[in-house]
């Protein structure tokens, strides 16, 4: 079935970590470097050599920004010559001063096409973040589930923490298979629905945007001091994308699914996105932050999935089905030993020039 995928907020699907000799910014750009490229004109006006030299001598603490001080010691560097030594070219949010420029030390890159180098949403990720949402919503709606998630939490010690998740999302996704199936590989429910990578349809456009951890305090939210330069396809954006259920496949399982078809699939995800949105309003607006409360309201209204980068522990767990008292016993066997403060306590949002929350990232719209 072809779906379509439309951004909402800034969307982040991590490709790797641009350092020191991965791109070149300017007052308005990013230039990512191709080193295939670089290297043909570095040969090309005998500095090949030099390059080669200089790089081996850098430090390995350095980070990005840094290829620009080379390339400046042997001629200007205009917008042409940087086009001509990288892969492809990203505005940033807003231009920014050459004192600043510095202040880009590296960038999380977006995943792109190997060919068309377009930024693109993997299915990989869309198929992660609708499991997660129909794992929480049965966690939610099954009371032996519950208890069972509770059970494993009583159980849990910090030396065996990484454990308890596969042992209660285990118990959500393995649906006994019929006995001439039991040999099986992958023998869980989600091995029945097929996702496509999602590939640009129409208005997909992307950008470096500034990020702020912000943490709440008896002051409310206040950001930690450093930024995080991220790649993001921006709001507006379109993708498309086939996703599909194998109904044969299903009825290999005695079990009844979490799902039928797809529109079921995008219902339960919708749920799972309103609760998100519902907690995160509520926890930005007893910080006093209504602006951020009513975006999420916003969000809860329009979206039916969150992924990717910046949707933070609720969105990326089964949190928002626990109860407060289970979220409690999470922080104090994976996290810090605390109390007296709401867990999580932490958000990831895009800043304005004044290191304002702008936006939350990972908001989505899948459409049939």
């Amino acid at each position: 079935m072809r779906c379509t995928l439309k951004v909402l907020s800034p969307i982040h699907i991590g490709a790797r970590r641009l350092g020191a000799l991965d791109f070149v910014s300017t007052a308005s750009y990013v230039y990512i470097i191709s080193m295939e490229k670089l290297a043909r004109v570095l040969k090309g006006k005998g500095l090949f050599d030099s390059f080669i030299r200089w790089s081996t001598e850098l430090d390995s603490d350095r980070t990005g920004g840094v290829l620009r001080n080379f390339l400046d010691m042997y001629g200007p560097v205009n917008d042409e010559f940087l086009k001509a030594i990288s892969e492809r070219q990203v505005p940033i949010k807003e231009p920014i001063s050459v004192r600043r420029q510095t202040n880009i030390t590296n960038i999380l890159e977006h995943m792109t096409d190997c060919v068309s180098r377009l930024q693109i949403i993997p299915g990989s990720s869309i198929k992660g973040a609708i499991r997660n949402a129909l794992i929480s919503n049965r966690v939610q709606a099954n009371q032996n589930l519950l208890r069972h998630t509770q059970q494993e939490l009583r159980r849990a010690r910090r030396s065996d923490r990484s454990c308890i998740g596969d042992r209660v999302t285990g118990q959500v996704l393995l649906g006994d298979l019929h006995r001439e199936a039991s040999q099986a590989s992958h023998r869980d429910w989600f091995r029945c629905l097929k996702i496509s990578d999602a590939y640009p349809k129409e208005n997909v456009k992307a950008a470096i945007l500034p990020a702020r951890v912000f943490s709440l305090s008896r002051y409310g939210l206040e950001p930690k001091p450093f930024t995080i330069w991220i790649e993001c396809v921006l709001p507006g954006s379109v993708f498309e994308f086939d996703m599909s259920v194998d109904k044969d496949c299903l009825k290999l399982f005695k079990e009844n699914p979490p799902f039928s078809d797809v529109s079921d699939i995008l219902s339960e995800s919708q749920r799972h996105t309103e609760a998100i949105a519902q907690e995160d309003s509520a926890f930005v607006y007893g910080a006093r932050m209504p602006r951020m409360a009513a975006h999420f309201d916003e969000m809860g209204q329009k979206a039916n999935l969150r992924l990717g980068w910046g949707g933070g522990w609720l969105s990326t767990s089964i949190g928002v089905s626990l109860l407060r008292e289970d979220r409690e016993q999470v922080r104090q066997v994976f996290y810090q030993r605390r109390q007296g403060v709401p867990f999580p306590k932490h958000r990831r949002f895009v800043v304005d020039s004044a290191i304002r929350p702008e936006a939350s990232f990972g908001w989505a719209r899948i459409s049939i």
